[in-house]
């Protein structure tokens, strides 16, 4: 995402998420309806805040599908790198996560040293599924 976009919760997503988050955390007391108006006034200034935040969160940058422009390079020899803001470019499969800092397409596989969080060489490649959407960017962007 780029740094200077800042996106901001529509009204819509304000209303929905502050009667959501009063509903869960107040289950039958009050219905949102049935609170006061400077009470739902409350309630939406935090949820514009946790929206805000949420959105512009780097890992918000693979849920938009139009901003984070073209899938994986397919020609070998492509390089990737970490997306902006991004320390690694992360994959992941059976529920582990693998980091790494640069990855080339060779044979249909990104190769790198591909490690655990702690550090440790853990693969040589990952498929281009394995990827995790938003952290990467390519090497020459």
């Amino acid at each position: 995402m780029n740094e200077n976009k800042k996106i901001e919760p529509t009204e819509a997503m304000v209303e929905a998420g502050a009667s959501y988050a009063w509903e869960e955390t107040n289950p039958g007391i009050l219905g949102w309806n049935s609170i006061s108006e400077r009470h739902k006034e409350g309630c939406r200034r935090d949820a514009r805040a946790v929206l805000a935040a949420a959105l512009n969160h780097p890992d918000a940058h693979g849920l938009f599908a139009d901003e984070h422009g073209p899938t994986l390079p397919a020609t070998p020899g492509a390089v990737i790198t970490p997306a902006d803001g991004r320390e690694f470019i992360e994959a992941g499969d059976y529920g582990r996560t693998y980091l790494a800092r640069e990855a080339v397409l060779s044979y249909g596989c990104w190769y790198a040293a591909w490690r655990t969080g702690d550090g440790k060489l853990a693969r040589r490649y990952v498929t281009s599924g394995d990827i995790v959407p938003g952290t990467w960017k390519k090497a020459d962007q």
